[in-house]
């Protein structure tokens, strides 16, 4: 008898160490999805404000050159509304993100790229997760506010909105190519002694 109370008293004190072990990994886990979802809901934001501005700008620069009225603050403040269809695509993402706990695997049109590891297939998945009907959306709202602004004639509103959102998109990929590359390396001490000398 005295020997089962205390085998009973070990697996209690065994369970009790593996219960606080559960509690601890589960508060970590859900901490680092807290962060990991408003680190996605910060770039989304600063990928915003970077699109906004970034299309503003060359909007304006394009309907200056083909012979339109170019007024910069009438240039930003159509974009914004025109940028719209891109903010309401980001909230999407980081509403069923936060739904379902996983990640978005083909956002777009990325699905359809190769699922080669090359640098090109990976431009190539870049571009493609930027061309869904929200760009589509925005690249119609770009076209109205183009016409009315610069009183252009409706072909080259058109090419100046295409212009202007496929710059966009490649300056976009481009910068999201560079950042995974600069994450993929891994950098050995002994190579960065190396590089400091």
């Amino acid at each position: 008898m005295g020997m089962g109370g205390q085998n009973q008293s070990i697996t209690t004190t065994t369970d009790e160490i593996t219960s606080t072990d559960e509690t601890t990994t589960s508060t970590t886990s859900s901490s680092s999805t807290l962060l990991s979802t408003v680190l996605s809901a910060l770039g989304s934001l600063v990928s915003f404000v970077f699109t906004w501005l970034l299309i503003g700008s060359l909007a304006n620069l394009l309907s200056i050159s083909f012979g339109g009225q170019g007024n910069t603050k009438l240039s930003i403040a159509f974009t914004a509304w025109a940028c719209i269809p891109i903010g309401i695509r980001s909230i999407m993402q980081m509403m069923y993100v936060v739904a379902t706990s996983t990640p978005i695997n083909a956002v777009g049109l990325s699905g359809f790229a190769s699922t080669a590891s090359t640098t090109i297939a990976i431009l190539l998945e870049k571009i493609l997760a930027q061309i869904d009907i929200y760009s589509i959306w925005q690249a119609v709202l770009l076209v109205v506010g183009i016409s009315v602004m610069t009183k252009l004639d409706k072909k080259k509103s058109i090419l100046i909105a295409v212009l202007s959102i496929v710059i966009v998109i490649l300056i976009k990929s481009l910068l999201g190519l560079g950042f995974e590359k600069i994450a993929s390396i891994n950098v050995s001490s002994s190579l960065l002694n190396t590089m400091v000398r």
